[in-house]
């Protein structure tokens, strides 16, 4: 029971409680009265009536109050709910803007990492061992130590060096690097050009592209060593654009 109405209702019992006192000292006086002349009897009932007319009047004016105070708390609620209800849809949209905010922000955030990535490259690596040709293999497995001969082109350990890049990139430039695995040389100084035999090694005249997945693909390159004395080290960098 909300405030108003509890002052409505002890307002009301507090004009009752008053009615009937006035009530019982009228029902009092008239039992004194009794003794006395029929006229003075006829008199007295006066006062009964005016009681039970206050009475009435005022539990129907507290009853009439309170639903007046009622209906006023009613309308209010009313207003609180649509208020409750705008609020709440605003913050649902702006709740909704904000996710689209952030989802602006990540895609951005990541093209700019992407295309950092794309400037700086993609590195593949690749390590070889020595080759040994076919007549040493077979040489080494009846117990045999294998001759000392080299390995021809065709008889090249290959393998193929891939760099994984968006899907919706394009290839800007492709960085091939070969050096022995012993070598401190800095990568600068072992550049290699596409199809260029250098000691004994040779990357594929062309690159290749293939689909990995629904976002991205692979750029690789076919590199292949055949020298016996010397392991190698192949690297591959793919600078690509957005």
């Amino acid at each position: 029971m909300s405030d108003p109405v509890l002052a409505a209702v002890i307002a009301a019992v507090a004009t009752l409680v008053a009615t009937i006192m006035q009530m019982r000292a009228s029902i009092a006086r008239e039992a004194a009265a009794r003794s006395s002349s029929s006229s003075a009897r006829k008199k007295s009932r006066a006062p009964m009536l005016f009681t039970f007319v206050v009475l009435i009047a005022a539990a129907s004016g507290g009853f009439a109050f309170s639903q007046w105070i009622n209906a006023d708390q009613r309308v209010a609620n009313v207003e609180l709910q649509n208020g409750m209800k705008e609020r709440i849809t605003e913050l649902d949209r702006t709740a909704t803007q904000l996710m689209q905010a952030r989802a602006v922000a990540r895609a951005e955030i990541e093209a700019q990492s992407l295309r950092h990535l794309g400037s700086t490259g993609v590195v593949s690596l690749a390590v070889l061992p020595p080759c040994r040709p076919a007549a040493a293999l077979a040489s080494g497995a009846v117990g045999t130590p294998p001759p000392a001969s080299a390995c021809t082109e065709s008889e090249a350990t290959a393998v193929n060096l891939c760099a994984s890049i968006p899907a919706t990139a394009t290839v800007a430039e492709v960085e091939l690097y070969t050096r022995p695995v012993e070598s401190d040389a800095p990568w600068s100084a072992a550049r290699a050009q596409p199809g260029q035999e250098l000691d004994h090694a040779r990357f594929a005249s062309s690159v290749t592209e293939a689909s990995d997945s629904e976002t991205t693909k692979l750029v690789c390159q076919a590199f292949s060593h055949w020298a016996s004395d010397k392991a190698r080290t192949a690297r591959m960098v793919v600078h690509f654009r957005l």
